[in-house]
């Protein structure tokens, strides 16, 4: 049977934007006009032809000063909005390998907080796990009773 996906490309063989402007929806969202046609000059300090484009807010810059001012000027963390709807056209390799690091970052995170809180001898619904030794309890129920939260790591 064949398939009716076409083979998958290497990360090498994806076509990328640079030059092609930003996403639309990045675009509005920067409120800097997007454009970004090669030849443009830095939006930054509009000397020199623009080499950059800030992942964040897609602000055309042209040299390591000029992205620095801009960060310091506008407070942009740099960092591409992980979150941010893509439109379908926009779409491509590199967004859907970003989507799925976030995914698999939000797992390890989960994975993470599993792990610590069965370290304090609870479940992750809040349950208490492992049976602590009498005088223990004893103490974590005379504290409640006194309306303090007690934690005993064991």
């Amino acid at each position: 049977i064949p398939s009716p996906l076409p083979p998958p490309l290497l990360l090498s063989q994806v076509p990328t934007r640079h030059g092609g402007g930003p996403p639309p929806s990045a675009a509005a969202a920067s409120g800097s006009g997007g454009g970004g046609e090669k030849g443009a000059l830095c939006q930054e300090c509009g000397e020199q032809p623009w080499n950059y484009r800030c992942p964040g807010c897609s602000r055309l810059t042209c040299s390591l000063p000029c992205v620095q001012a801009h960060k310091r000027r506008t407070a942009c963390s740099g960092k591409r909005p992980r979150t941010v709807p893509v439109a379908l056209a926009q779409f491509d390799g590199n967004q859907l390998l970003s989507d799925y690091n976030l995914l698999e970052e939000t797992s390890q995170v989960r994975e993470s907080a599993h792990r610590l809180l069965d370290g304090f001898g609870c479940g992750f619904e809040g349950r208490h796990g492992a049976q602590l030794l009498p005088w223990l309890s004893f103490l974590g129920k005379a504290a409640e009773r006194r309306g303090v939260r007690l934690a005993v790591q064991t």
